[in-house]
Protein backbone atom coordinates (compact mmCIF):
# COMPACT_ATOMS: atom_id res chain seq x y z
CA UNK A 1 0.00 0.00 0.00
CA UNK A 2 1.16 3.73 -1.22
CA UNK A 3 -0.84 5.17 2.29
CA UNK A 4 -1.40 4.86 5.71
CA UNK A 5 -5.56 3.93 5.89
CA UNK A 6 -7.70 3.90 9.21
CA UNK A 7 -11.23 3.16 9.39
CA UNK A 8 -13.05 5.73 10.94
CA UNK A 9 -16.63 5.45 12.45
CA UNK A 10 -18.35 8.38 13.27
CA UNK A 11 -20.63 7.46 16.39
CA UNK A 12 -23.07 9.71 18.34
CA UNK A 13 -25.51 8.83 21.07
CA UNK A 14 -28.23 10.59 20.68
CA UNK A 15 -31.14 10.51 17.47
CA UNK A 16 -34.05 12.04 16.95
CA UNK A 17 -35.56 8.96 15.33
CA UNK A 18 -33.94 6.42 16.93
CA UNK A 19 -32.76 7.24 20.40
CA UNK A 20 -29.59 5.17 21.24
CA UNK A 21 -29.77 3.31 18.40
CA UNK A 22 -26.18 2.29 18.23
CA UNK A 23 -26.71 0.64 21.45
CA UNK A 24 -30.11 -1.11 20.32
CA UNK A 25 -29.78 -4.62 20.64
CA UNK A 26 -29.94 -6.91 17.64
CA UNK A 27 -29.92 -10.86 17.91
CA UNK A 28 -27.61 -10.46 21.40
CA UNK A 29 -25.33 -7.95 20.58
CA UNK A 30 -25.59 -3.85 20.32
CA UNK A 31 -25.95 -2.43 16.99
CA UNK A 32 -22.47 -0.64 17.16
CA UNK A 33 -21.08 -3.77 18.06
CA UNK A 34 -22.15 -5.32 15.33
CA UNK A 35 -20.62 -2.85 12.79
CA UNK A 36 -17.38 -3.03 14.53
CA UNK A 37 -16.50 -6.53 14.70
CA UNK A 38 -17.37 -6.87 10.34
CA UNK A 39 -14.98 -4.04 9.89
CA UNK A 40 -12.35 -5.62 12.78
CA UNK A 41 -12.04 -8.34 9.83
CA UNK A 42 -10.95 -5.85 7.03
CA UNK A 43 -7.31 -5.69 9.08
CA UNK A 44 -7.12 -2.26 8.89
CA UNK A 45 -6.35 -0.12 11.92
CA UNK A 46 -9.85 1.08 13.35
CA UNK A 47 -11.24 4.08 15.56
CA UNK A 48 -14.24 5.70 16.79
CA UNK A 49 -14.60 9.42 16.18
CA UNK A 50 -17.60 10.42 18.64
CA UNK A 51 -18.66 13.72 20.10
CA UNK A 52 -16.46 14.84 22.95
CA UNK A 53 -19.08 15.31 25.35
CA UNK A 54 -20.21 11.52 25.04
CA UNK A 55 -17.04 10.25 25.39
CA UNK A 56 -17.22 8.11 27.81
CA UNK A 57 -20.52 6.49 26.21
CA UNK A 58 -18.27 4.66 24.51
CA UNK A 59 -15.87 3.04 26.80
CA UNK A 60 -17.25 -0.65 26.41
CA UNK A 61 -16.67 -0.39 22.69
CA UNK A 62 -12.78 0.21 23.07
CA UNK A 63 -11.91 -3.43 23.29
CA UNK A 64 -12.87 -3.51 19.35
CA UNK A 65 -11.33 -0.52 18.22
CA UNK A 66 -7.68 0.91 17.67
CA UNK A 67 -8.85 3.98 19.41
CA UNK A 68 -11.58 6.42 20.35
CA UNK A 69 -11.04 10.26 19.21
CA UNK A 70 -13.63 13.06 20.72
CA UNK A 71 -14.36 16.00 18.95
CA UNK A 72 -17.07 18.35 17.62
CA UNK A 73 -20.54 17.09 18.30
CA UNK A 74 -21.76 19.30 15.25
CA UNK A 75 -18.85 19.41 12.64
CA UNK A 76 -18.56 16.15 11.66
CA UNK A 77 -16.41 16.86 9.14
CA UNK A 78 -13.80 18.57 11.68
CA UNK A 79 -14.17 14.87 13.95
CA UNK A 80 -12.77 12.93 10.83
CA UNK A 81 -10.28 15.25 9.41
CA UNK A 82 -8.25 15.91 12.69
CA UNK A 83 -8.98 12.14 13.75
CA UNK A 84 -7.14 11.22 10.51
CA UNK A 85 -4.38 13.58 11.70
CA UNK A 86 -4.24 12.55 15.22
CA UNK A 87 -3.21 8.85 14.17
CA UNK A 88 -1.44 9.73 10.77
CA UNK A 89 -3.80 8.32 8.35
CA UNK A 90 -3.23 9.29 4.31
CA UNK A 91 -7.21 8.41 3.61
CA UNK A 92 -9.66 7.48 5.71
CA UNK A 93 -12.81 4.76 5.22
CA UNK A 94 -15.84 6.55 6.32
CA UNK A 95 -18.26 4.60 8.16
CA UNK A 96 -21.04 5.72 9.54
CA UNK A 97 -22.48 4.10 12.67
CA UNK A 98 -26.38 3.50 11.46
CA UNK A 99 -25.08 1.33 8.59
CA UNK A 100 -23.80 -1.96 10.39
CA UNK A 101 -23.79 -4.56 7.31
CA UNK A 102 -20.86 -3.41 5.59
CA UNK A 103 -18.79 -6.45 3.58
CA UNK A 104 -14.77 -6.60 4.80
CA UNK A 105 -14.14 -8.46 1.65
CA UNK A 106 -15.62 -5.50 -0.31
CA UNK A 107 -14.18 -2.90 1.39
CA UNK A 108 -10.79 -4.49 1.15
CA UNK A 109 -11.03 -4.79 -2.30
CA UNK A 110 -11.95 -1.15 -2.29
CA UNK A 111 -8.96 0.28 -0.82
CA UNK A 112 -6.78 -1.81 -2.70
CA UNK A 113 -8.21 -0.22 -5.90
CA UNK A 114 -7.79 3.27 -4.61
CA UNK A 115 -4.77 2.88 -3.58
CA UNK A 116 -3.70 2.35 -7.01
CA UNK A 117 -5.51 4.76 -8.43
CA UNK A 118 -4.04 7.82 -7.51
CA UNK A 119 -7.79 9.09 -6.61
CA UNK A 120 -8.25 11.51 -3.18
CA UNK A 121 -11.98 10.44 -3.00
CA UNK A 122 -13.60 6.77 -3.60
CA UNK A 123 -17.53 6.99 -4.19
CA UNK A 124 -19.95 4.60 -3.39
CA UNK A 125 -22.30 3.64 -6.74
CA UNK A 126 -24.83 1.02 -6.64
CA UNK A 127 -24.45 -0.04 -2.89
CA UNK A 128 -27.52 -1.46 -0.71
CA UNK A 129 -28.51 1.01 1.88
CA UNK A 130 -26.77 0.29 4.97
CA UNK A 131 -23.77 -1.28 3.13
CA UNK A 132 -22.21 1.90 1.64
CA UNK A 133 -18.83 3.01 3.05
CA UNK A 134 -16.18 5.99 1.53
CA UNK A 135 -12.35 6.33 1.07
CA UNK A 136 -11.22 10.07 1.63
CA UNK A 137 -7.69 11.52 1.14
CA UNK A 138 -7.03 13.81 4.26
CA UNK A 139 -5.92 16.20 2.14
CA UNK A 140 -9.22 16.33 0.56
CA UNK A 141 -10.86 16.33 3.71
CA UNK A 142 -8.73 19.05 5.35
CA UNK A 143 -9.74 21.15 2.39
CA UNK A 144 -13.34 20.77 2.84
CA UNK A 145 -12.97 21.65 6.37
CA UNK A 146 -10.89 24.72 5.19
CA UNK A 147 -14.23 25.16 2.76
CA UNK A 148 -17.29 23.74 4.71
CA UNK A 149 -16.57 23.70 8.62
CA UNK A 150 -19.85 23.06 9.96
CA UNK A 151 -21.57 21.78 6.92
CA UNK A 152 -24.15 19.14 7.92
CA UNK A 153 -23.64 16.65 4.81
CA UNK A 154 -19.81 15.54 4.82
CA UNK A 155 -20.37 13.87 1.26
CA UNK A 156 -21.36 16.83 -0.38
CA UNK A 157 -18.34 18.63 1.29
CA UNK A 158 -16.36 16.24 -0.06
CA UNK A 159 -17.60 16.09 -3.47
CA UNK A 160 -17.35 19.79 -3.92
CA UNK A 161 -13.34 20.02 -3.33
CA UNK A 162 -12.71 16.94 -4.72
CA UNK A 163 -10.14 16.51 -8.32
CA UNK A 164 -9.85 13.19 -8.63
CA UNK A 165 -12.77 10.96 -7.62
CA UNK A 166 -13.01 7.47 -8.31
CA UNK A 167 -16.80 5.26 -8.87
CA UNK A 168 -16.45 2.18 -6.98
CA UNK A 169 -19.63 -0.13 -7.78
CA UNK A 170 -20.60 -2.54 -5.18
CA UNK A 171 -20.29 -6.67 -6.09
CA UNK A 172 -23.73 -7.91 -7.70
CA UNK A 173 -24.37 -10.30 -5.36
CA UNK A 174 -24.02 -7.18 -2.62
CA UNK A 175 -26.84 -4.73 -4.69
CA UNK A 176 -30.51 -5.21 -3.66
CA UNK A 177 -33.27 -2.54 -2.85
CA UNK A 178 -33.60 -4.17 0.52
CA UNK A 179 -32.87 -1.83 3.61
CA UNK A 180 -29.84 -2.72 5.98
CA UNK A 181 -29.88 1.03 7.27
CA UNK A 182 -30.94 1.48 10.75
CA UNK A 183 -32.80 4.93 10.34
CA UNK A 184 -36.20 3.84 11.98
CA UNK A 185 -37.18 1.44 14.52
CA UNK A 186 -38.95 -0.77 12.06
CA UNK A 187 -35.40 -1.28 10.83
CA UNK A 188 -34.30 -2.87 13.77
CA UNK A 189 -36.88 -5.08 13.95
CA UNK A 190 -35.69 -6.05 10.31
CA UNK A 191 -32.53 -6.87 11.13
CA UNK A 192 -33.02 -8.62 14.09
CA UNK A 193 -34.44 -10.83 12.18
CA UNK A 194 -31.98 -11.36 9.22
CA UNK A 195 -29.28 -12.10 11.89
CA UNK A 196 -31.53 -14.36 14.00
CA UNK A 197 -32.01 -16.24 10.39
CA UNK A 198 -29.03 -16.14 9.53
CA UNK A 199 -26.46 -15.27 12.47
CA UNK A 200 -24.53 -12.42 12.73
CA UNK A 201 -21.41 -13.23 10.95
CA UNK A 202 -23.68 -13.76 7.68
CA UNK A 203 -22.69 -11.61 4.59
CA UNK A 204 -24.19 -9.36 2.66
CA UNK A 205 -24.98 -11.59 0.09
CA UNK A 206 -26.67 -14.05 2.10
CA UNK A 207 -28.46 -11.05 3.72
CA UNK A 208 -29.50 -10.04 0.13
CA UNK A 209 -30.44 -13.42 -0.50
CA UNK A 210 -32.61 -14.21 2.18
CA UNK A 211 -34.37 -10.68 1.95
CA UNK A 212 -35.15 -11.27 -1.63
CA UNK A 213 -36.80 -14.76 -0.82
CA UNK A 214 -38.36 -13.34 2.06
CA UNK A 215 -40.11 -10.21 0.61
CA UNK A 216 -42.43 -9.60 3.59
CA UNK A 217 -39.14 -8.49 5.12
CA UNK A 218 -39.20 -4.98 3.16
CA UNK A 219 -42.78 -4.27 4.35
CA UNK A 220 -41.31 -4.52 8.38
Amino acid sequence: MNKRYGIVVSARIDSSRVPRKIAKIINGRPALTHLLMRLRKAGTPLFLAVPEEQRAEFDGFAPLVDGIFPGSKDDVLYRLYRCAVANGLDAIVRVTADKILISHDTLQSAIAQYDASGSDYFIPSGFTDGTRFEIIDTATLKAATVRYRGVEHVSYAVKAVTKHPMRFSAPNDEISNARFLIDYPEDIVALDTIFSALGNDCSVADAVRYVERNQWIKKI
